[in-house]
């Protein structure tokens, strides 16, 4: 008798909305993704996806001639890039795909261009900062410990996340580092796009909008090879990106909430979360300071004043 008069007391109570009125106004105004009226269909995906094949063909052939030294390699590598770019991008950009496909295309266009530089380098890490989280994966491994300096560039050993994941995915499937992080940064990749996807339809409340933003983010001059290599920053960015996909969604879950000052409070502490979680590089800083402080003091137990 008691849980139902409470319950018809909660539903009864007015929405409090002068209270809810100025927090809600610092944010910026959530959008819901209008569901597209196009019908569900992925007839354009598989031939787009071997055209793009196709493109990647190009670009192997292009590798291979450039470490040969031919002058046509490079025009040769560019083609296979607009091979790859252009007939995607130009799917995205007609109003008829629906959202199932715009997403199919999107995470077609990351793959493919992840490949691009999976091909570069197909047997061993080849850039700087490769060869760095290389040996602090190594060094995970074989001493069991995160956080250990790398003389080459000490402040790798402070962001172990990336030497973590890999070294625990090389360990369970028994398999070498390198490709252990051929598979994270894979990943990641495809994280990144969806999560790019995801957030400018968030924003936007379009599928159309969100396919073209997601495409001209991964038409930036890092996209290709910068950002896939094997390095903290290809592993910290779909998770930023992700972060931000995830305060937008608890900001629409605090505007349709916003009546009751429980669920106000819940969405506005998981908003805040996410967006200092989103600033990857204090998020990954956390570990470093609790091993800090716990040696802090162990080594006040110690030495007692």
């Amino acid at each position: 008798m008691t849980v139902g008069a409470d319950r018809q007391r909660t539903e009864s109570t007015p929405i409090d909305s002068a209270r809810a009125a100025p927090f809600l106004s610092s944010f910026p105004r959530v959008v819901a993704a209008r569901p597209s009226t196009a019908p569900s269909t992925l007839a354009w995906l598989a031939p787009l996806g071997l055209l793009a094949t196709g493109g990647l063909l190009l670009v192997a052939i292009a590798d291979g001639a450039a470490r040969s030294g031919d002058a046509w390699a490079e025009p040769l590598f560019w083609l296979g890039l607009l091979t790859i770019f252009v007939p995607l991008t130009g799917r995205l950009l007609l109003p008829g795909p629906a959202r199932a496909e715009r997403i199919g295309l999107i995470a077609t266009l990351g793959a493919v261009l992840y490949l691009v530089k999976v091909l570069h380098s197909p047997v061993n890490f080849t850039f700087h900062d490769e060869f760095v989280h290389w040996s602090n994966v190594q060094n995970a491994i074989s001493t069991g410990h995160l956080f250990v300096r790398n003389p080459v560039l000490p402040v790798s050993g402070d962001f172990p996340g990336l030497s973590s994941v890999t070294a625990a995915t090389a360990q369970l499937a028994g398999i070498p580092i390198f490709t252990a992080g051929l598979i994270v940064i894979g990943v990641a990749r495809l994280v990144a796009v969806l999560a790019i996807y995801l957030l400018y339809e968030s924003v936007s409340g379009s599928s159309w909008v969100a396919g073209i933003g997601a495409a001209l983010y991964a038409a930036n001059p890092g996209f290709v090879f910068f950002d896939a290599q094997f390095s903290y920053e290809s592993l910290a960015l779909p998770f930023a990106a992700g972060q931000r996909q995830a305060c937008w969604a608890e900001l629409r879950v605090l505007r349709l909430h916003s009546g009751s000052r429980t669920g106000l409070r819940a969405s506005s502490d998981h908003a805040i979360c996410g967006g200092l979680f989103a600033q990857q590089p204090g998020a990954n800083n956390l570990p470093r300071l609790r091993h800090k402080s716990a040696f802090t003091a162990s080594a006040g137990e110690q030495n007692p004043r």
